[in-house]
């Protein structure tokens, strides 16, 4: 059987879309020839015609985000059309991720036969076993309506193979892509990550965590890895047990990580460990200023206590991330001053501004209906990200870190010169 796997064309900062593919393939590769088909660069008809070169009995699309069904969407019509002008059967198409899971109705309805709903490693390793579609934790259509098979089974972190990373081949920015856990233990109201895990939080274990690294530095000399879960930093237990290992070596330059700021202040020995295991870049979600919007979407820190967590960081040398959410329901007119102010004052090496992206309703059946920013937040984030980097105390503050022998003062330097 003959697997194609593909990531759409779709532009993204970060190709977490192939990555995800190379794990799905881990998974069931003892059941199928699997090929990663990786479109970011083509044209939505470029990608349909480059299928056409080989015999697929089956194709699934990862969509990664609301933001993706629509390309995706447009990629199934294309397949369809530029297989039938050719002659060609189309194979069954299989959609998952994170916005198929969100948006299965416009996905159905642009031509795929089946969305695999949640994690879907079970799911499509039942599909390729028993040969049929109707398998638990996926999602068809009948008529006007859905069909949903709840699922039965998730796959356990520890019954998870190493990515076939042989499959994408080495990222072209050097930026290697993998999990130590998935999903997150909170519940902040604004997060797709929250819905697709069903609230649920599942770490790797931890020799399985370092032989992956070593697997990394030593087979693809990997100097930098971004650790793509949500929350790295969501079990204080679970990350000083790790740091001491990951140190034995071998380790990248430096890696890359997400947390909240109070999972990271919870114990103070978490800094120190994730410093000393070169988890240098750290990336933290504060929102809002604004602390009633804060206790609402299960997030509100003072900016105090961000101002102290950067401070902290930086004196172990780590480079510091900070983002804030442009448009959140229930936020003051005055919101954009205060936030450019906090997000100057917390003293973060760099901020990011993302517009509100409000979370599906569930009777969305049409791409038009998928819910997306506003303009008018994209643009107000847009301006407050230049707003940022152009403000004088973040310019000296960038001037003294990139002179730092330290990581954050390579990571600084680095990003200077990106600019």
């Amino acid at each position: 059987m003959n697997v194609l796997l593909v990531k759409p064309p779709e532009q993204s900062r970060l190709n977490f879309g192939a990555f995800s593919l190379a794990v799905l393939a881990a998974y069931v590769r003892d059941l199928a020839k699997i090929n990663i088909f990786d479109a970011t660069h083509y044209t939505v008809d470029g990608a349909s015609s480059a299928m056409l070169s080989q015999k697929h009995d089956l194709i699934g699309i990862t969509v990664m985000s609301p933001s993706s069904v629509k390309n995706a969407c447009a990629l199934i019509r294309s397949m369809h059309r530029i297989f039938k002008q050719n002659g060609r059967p189309l194979p069954p198409i299989v959609c998952g991720g994170h916005g198929a899971s969100m948006y299965p109705h416009p996905l159905l309805a642009a031509g795929a036969d089946l969305v695999v709903y949640g994690q879907g490693e079970q799911p499509f390793r039942a599909m390729l076993q028993n040969m049929k579609a109707d398998v638990p934790g996926t999602i068809r259509k009948h008529k006007k309506d859905l069909v949903r098979i709840p699922a039965v089974d998730v796959v356990l972190p520890e019954q998870l193979p190493l990515p076939e990373r042989d499959l994408i081949g080495i990222p072209a920015d050097g930026l290697h892509l993998m999990e130590t856990s998935r999903g997150c233990p909170h519940r902040c109201s604004f997060c797709e990550t929250s819905y697709f895990y069903a609230h649920t939080w599942k770490a790797f274990p931890a020799p399985r965590i370092s032989a992956e690294v070593r697997h990394l530095v030593e087979q693809y000399k990997a100097w930098m890895i971004l650790i793509a879960d949500d929350n790295f930093a969501a079990s204080a237990t679970r990350i000083l047990e790790l740091c001491p290992q990951l140190e034995r070596g071998p380790l990248p330059l430096f890696f890359l990580a997400s947390a909240r700021i109070d999972d990271l202040t919870a114990d103070s020995r978490i800094l120190p460990a994730l410093a000393s295991a070169r988890i240098a870049r750290i990336s933290v979600g504060i929102e809002t200023v604004d602390e009633e919007c804060g206790k609402k979407i299960g997030k509100g820190y003072g900016v105090a206590l961000c101002r102290d967590t950067m401070m902290a960081m930086h004196r172990l040398g780590m480079y510091t991330v900070a983002s804030f959410i442009v448009g959140l329901p229930g936020e003051t007119d005055s919101r954009e001053e205060k936030m450019l102010e906090a997000a100057v004052d917390i003293g973060a090496d760099a901020v990011t501004f993302v517009p509100y992206h409000p979370l599906p309703q569930g009777t969305e059946r049409t791409c038009a209906e998928i819910r997306l920013p506003s303009r008018k937040d994209e643009k107000i984030a847009q301006q407050m990200n230049l707003a940022f980097y152009s403000h004088p105390k973040v310019i000296a503050r960038r001037k003294e870190a990139q002179c730092e022998d330290s990581l954050r003062g390579i990571i600084t330097r680095a990003a200077i010169s990106r600019y």
